[in-house]
């Protein structure tokens, strides 16, 4: 990628907010890692983000809720949820809510790097 984006990343699993804060900013991107969703939205009001990637399952507020909230105050904001469940209604919750992919964990950061990619490329 050509462009360094500023990423907004969401996880209350300490571990994959590591993984995905080093690997987003080894591909040259400027990251900001939360572990829950209330800093998110936070974080989310006090500067513009090119892309946030949410987890769907955590305490308080769930990814999804997260993403509701943010496109209530900024429509046009773009988002991946990442979640360890195959459930087809919450799934098909996500894309209603606006979000433009939804990756599996444990997920391969290749397929990672490809959604990325295709957001910004669409844009």
């Amino acid at each position: 990628m050509n462009n360094k984006k500023k990423i907004l990343v969401v996880d209350d699993d300490p571990d994959i907010l590591g993984v995905l804060g080093d690997f987003l900013a080894d591909e040259g991107h400027e990251v900001v890692c939360v572990n829950n969703g209330t800093e998110a939205l936070s974080k989310f009001c006090e500067t513009d983000y090119d892309l946030s990637i949410l987890d769907i399952s955590m305490p308080i507020l769930s990814g999804i809720d997260v993403l509701e909230k943010m496109r209530e105050f900024k429509p046009g904001t773009k988002a991946i949820m990442v979640t360890a469940y195959h459930n087809p209604e919450v799934i098909k919750k996500v894309y209603k809510t606006g979000a433009l992919n939804c990756i599996f964990k444990p997920f391969d950061l290749k397929d990672l790097r490809t959604a990325i990619n295709d957001i910004f490329n669409k844009t």
